[in-house]
């Protein structure tokens, strides 16, 4: 390394845990219906019960809602409260399919 010169990191997207988290829950929701078709007529197939259905569809559900929970606690970028929720304790809401801040207004970019 020579002198004065400096080793720079690329600049992190702030915005890029948001878009992950929505994707995931989005693409939870959407995908649901149809992997738990094919995943009941693979079991069909190799001959397991329907009643096994219920474990692929109990462990998409759990991660469903734990990107769920893993986005809810996204910070806004801006003003560094919770970006979906309002409110305060016990008291406080969250709607994850909010398109801006809950407290300073702030849009994804």
């Amino acid at each position: 390394m020579t002198e004065g010169s400096r080793i720079t990191a690329k600049p992190v997207d702030p915005w890029r845990r948001y878009r992950l988290g929505k994707c995931l829950l989005i693409g939870g929701i959407a995908l649901y219906l149809p992997v738990m078709i094919v995943a009941n007529l693979a079991m069909k197939a190799l001959g397991v019960s329907d009643d096994a259905t219920v474990y692929p569809a109990a462990a998409w559900l759990a991660a469903w809602a734990i990107s769920g929970y893993w986005l809810s606690r996204f910070a806004c970028p801006r003003c560094g409260a919770r970006f979906f929720q309002w409110g305060t304790g016990r008291l406080a809401r969250a709607n994850l399919f909010a398109t801006k801040c809950q407290r300073c207004g702030e849009r994804p970019r």
